[in-house]
C-alpha cells in the first residue's frame, strides 16, 4: 500500500471501555451496564436477551451528572 494511500484511510473502530447506566424502555423492560463504546456502537451486558436484529429503544446516563440521553439501536449479538 502506497504512502498516499495508508494517509487516507480512517482510522478502525477503537473501543473505550466505559460503564454507563442503561435502562431499555421497551418490554422487558430493565436496567444495564455498557462495557465499551466505540464508533460503530455500543456493547451492553443486560440480564434479558434481546432477538438479533431487533430494534430497541434504550436511555443512557452520561457522566459526569447522569444526564440521560435515549437511543434508538438494533440487537446484533
Amino acid at each position: 500500500m502506497s504512502w498516499e494511500k495508508r494517509e487516507r484511510r480512517q482510522p478502525g473502530p477503537s473501543r473505550i471501555p466505559a460503564q454507563l447506566r442503561v435502562e431499555f424502555l421497551e418490554p422487558p423492560p430493565g436496567e444495564a451496564v455498557t462495557v465499551n463504546v466505540s464508533q460503530n456502537g455500543v456493547l451492553v451486558r443486560a440480564s434479558h436477551k434481546r432477538a438479533i436484529d431487533s430494534f430497541t429503544r434504550l436511555r443512557l446516563f452520561l457522566p459526569p451528572d447522569q444526564a440521560p440521553i435515549e437511543i434508538l439501536g438494533r440487537v446484533a449479538s
